[in-house]
């Protein structure tokens, strides 16, 4: 067989959208001075998939760094969907739900879990040092590992989780099905990240208190 024939088709691919927020470093001041007044004024945080590092409620989009921080993710969303050509009528749109800061401290760590009612999910990473904590994405296809061969390396084809190492003023997007966890921060700074949620609303159920 002509070696020229042979094609390897990626299939139904899982699609993260990995880029760099432009000016993240200003933009980064204002989001860990807000981060750490939360911190402060409710210090016992909440518990979701989060194990020994704390977690705010809902954040407040009239603060002026998290509104910015808002918009420039619902344009990387807008650019996500577009990617696979979701068509955007004109009477939808992108919402940003829910938005929430995490602080993970040595040895902090989040379970598996995907984010269930919502289209889209990510994180951003404000301060990320050396060994703070991979983020591991879990292939969705229980199906495909029950039975494998030995490999000889690890890579996007064979693995059943692929890690992202964080970094300060990266954005991810991803679907919100995909599950996903956080591995244990072995550094000894605190790794600070906000995660969120974002769906596709009919305008008229934008301006309807929900």
């Amino acid at each position: 067989m002509n070696e020229k024939t042979i094609q390897f088709l990626q299939m139904f691919p899982t699609t993260v959208l990995k880029c760099r927020l432009p000016d993240h470093e200003h933009l980064n001041v204002g989001l860990l001075d807000y981060i750490n007044g939360l911190r402060r004024a409710a210090p016992e945080g909440r518990t979701r998939s989060n194990a020994l590092g704390w977690q705010s409620g809902n954040l407040d989009f009239d603060n002026p760094a998290v509104a910015e921080f808002a918009n420039l993710v619902l344009e990387r969303a807008r650019e996500y969907g577009l990617a696979h050509s979701w068509s955007f009528p004109s009477h939808m749109q992108l919402v940003m739900r829910e938005l929430w800061a995490n602080v993970s401290g040595k040895h902090a760590y989040n379970n598996v879990h995907n984010h269930p009612n919502s289209l889209l999910s990510g994180v951003y990473y404000v301060r990320a040092e050396t060994e703070c904590g991979d983020l591991s994405l879990i292939d969705p296809r229980k199906q495909a590992w029950v039975m494998q061969p030995e490999f000889s390396e690890r890579n996007q084809m064979n693995s059943p989780v692929q890690f992202i190492v964080p970094e300060a003023g990266t954005l991810l997007i991803f679907p919100s099905w995909l599950e996903h966890g956080v591995n244990q921060n072995l550094s000894d700074a605190n790794r600070i990240s906000i995660g969120f949620n974002i769906d596709l609303f009919h305008e008229k159920m934008v301006n309807t208190p929900m």
